[in-house]
């Protein structure tokens, strides 16, 4: 009986599968390299397309001034921003899938694993609109023969991590809040 539907379905697919053949080939035109060459070539001319000169091009220079990074101020003037002492910070271990929300004052270090978080400062945006959390992390490696190499030494916002992040194989640093 299962021999019986095995050969049944056999035979549909190839009869099902010889149909579409034939129906594909009677509605399908072929045109061959050269006539779309020509049709395009007629359609378009070179003297439309406009051609762009180097001194067109925009300088690296003037890009770098355009980067968000550059536009980034964190001073004591801005009033937008409240300096605190304290700060949440998530480190997540990857490996474990453990996180552990962990409370740093400035310029306290702590280990986790074979690296170490230092918190420098930190900035809370007052403006209610634009809620984020700029943290000025330090996050060293440390080796065997007690070297330490530094992995990330810059700022982390806490409304876009993407902007900058840490990158390591098992930690991963989430910078939660600014408190006092």
């Amino acid at each position: 009986m299962a021999l019986c539907r095995f050969v049944f379905l056999v035979i549909f697919i190839i009869c099902h599968s010889y149909s579409l053949c034939f129906a594909e080939e009677d509605s399908l035109q072929s045109y061959s390299l050269d006539e779309i060459e020509k049709d395009l070539q007629s359609q378009i001319s070179i003297s439309d397309v406009e051609q762009i000169k180097r001194e067109d091009l925009p300088k690296l220079e003037d890009k770098k001034k355009e980067s968000i990074s550059s536009e980034i101020d964190v001073s004591h003037e801005n009033e937008a921003f409240s300096y605190t002492k304290n700060a949440k910070i998530i480190i997540l271990n990857k490996i474990t899938a453990k996180s552990e929300l962990v409370e740093f004052k400035l310029g306290e270090a702590k280990s986790f694993g074979n690296i170490s978080v230092e918190l420098n400062r930190c900035a809370k945006n007052t403006d209610p609109l634009k809620s984020s959390n700029l943290m000025l992390i330090k996050v060293l490696d440390k080796k065997f023969n007690n070297d330490k190499s530094v992995l990330f030494n810059g700022w982390m916002d806490s409304s876009n991590l993407s902007i900058s992040t840490l990158e390591h194989p098992v930690y991963e640093i989430i910078p939660i809040d600014c408190i006092k």
